[in-house]
């Protein structure tokens, strides 16, 4: 993955990522899809760091070319597309794709999966 900055396309993926969504909305989207998507390894993980106390920045942007990536895109004030997964090698990993609608508080109102991969 191409570096700019010194910062790697995934670094800068997440890094938008979080600013769109913010922590606190981030983190509970988190905590949701690991209800609904328990087999995705990806959700599983990051759930763990953060029962470790790791702030969600210091877990996500971890690494450098490897790691875990999370990309959202707003469709409707409070709606994002989210992409979440981890790609600890080369080949390896997995993630998925969800529609997540939060309450003006952050809080989770729907978080619907969609495509899921793994490599």
């Amino acid at each position: 993955m191409a570096k700019s900055g010194g910062r790697t396309w995934r670094h800068r993926s997440i890094r938008t990522a979080l600013k769109r969504l913010g922590p606190g909305r981030a983190e509970a989207f988190l905590r949701a899809a690991f209800v609904g998507a328990a087999d995705i390894l990806a959700v599983k993980l990051i759930n763990e760091h953060m029962d470790r106390g790791e702030t969600l920045a210091d877990a996500l942007l971890e690494g450098d070319r490897f790691g875990f990536w999370l990309e959202a895109q707003e469709l409707v004030p409070q709606r994002f597309e989210v992409k979440f997964g981890c790609l600890p090698g080369p080949m390896v990993g997995d993630g998925g794709e969800w529609v997540v609608e939060f309450d003006a508080a952050g809080k989770v109102i729907e978080c619907k999966g969609g495509a899921m991969w793994m490599s």
